[in-house]
This record gives structure tokens, C-alpha cells and sequence, in this order.
């Protein structure tokens, strides 16, 4: 499946690649408002809020049933959330708020961050 959000919509789409069509759209409103990036890790795709209830937080969802599992927050104390969300190396990673120089990791089991990374500025 490719996975799709919606910023304005505060949606989740699921899309078949085989059928070019969506097959499922959830809305994550109103605790995961502003979905911005996707990813999908340990069975479950992740979703990063920039606006919601809480604020910087990162949204579970059951692709099986298509269910909003959990909302977790990253941290942070801006009134806007995360712009990335990615998985690597058996994490989820975000940013916290408009900073692109605070990562946060996300441990997939507890749903909760692990290890906060204050990156270099750029050059």
C-alpha cells in the first residue's frame, strides 16, 4: 500500500498501487489535526501531527482495521508540531516543532521517546 495524508483534510489514505485507487480514508481529526508526513514500521503506520491535541505528536494507526490506535507526544512546547517522520534503524524519528536541529526517537513498543538528538546547525 502507499499511505497519503492530508493537512487541510486531517486525513489518512491508504492507496492500492495495483488499482491506482484509494481503498480506505480515515480521518485522524481532531487529536492527530495536521497531518504532514507517513511512515510505516512494526506493522503500523505513523503518522506526524503538526497541529492536534496534543501538539508535536505522532499518531498510530492499525492499517488492518484502519483505527486510530494511539496519540503519543514528542516533546516540545511550540504550538506547531513535527514537519518529518521517518523509520530506521528499529526506530521512528521526528523533529520537535520548527526546528530542523531536534530529533526525536521513538521507541515502537512503548510508543514513547527514547533519546532526543540535538543536531549540528548547518554549515
Amino acid at each position: 500500500a502507499i499511505w497519503l495524508t492530508s493537512f487541510p483534510g486531517n486525513s489518512l489514505s491508504r492507496i492500492d498501487p495495483g488499482h491506482n485507487r484509494v481503498t480506505r480514508t480515515i480521518s485522524l481529526a481532531p487529536r492527530g489535526s495536521g497531518p504532514i508526513g507517513v511512515t510505516f514500521f512494526a506493522a503500523y503506520v505513523w503518522v506526524a501531527n503538526h497541529n492536534g491535541e496534543p501538539t508535536t505528536s505522532v499518531s498510530k494507526v492499525d492499517p488492518a482495521t484502519m483505527r486510530l490506535v494511539d496519540v503519543n507526544t514528542v516533546g516540545g512546547d511550540d504550538t506547531n508540531g513535527p514537519v518529518w517522520i521517518l523509520s530506521s534503524a528499529g526506530s521512528i524519528w521526528t523533529n520537535v516543532n520548527r526546528s530542523p536541529n531536534v530529533v526525536v526517537r521513538i521507541d515502537p513498543h512503548s510508543r514513547r521517546p527514547s533519546k532526543r538528538v540535538q543536531a549540528a546547525p548547518p554549515l
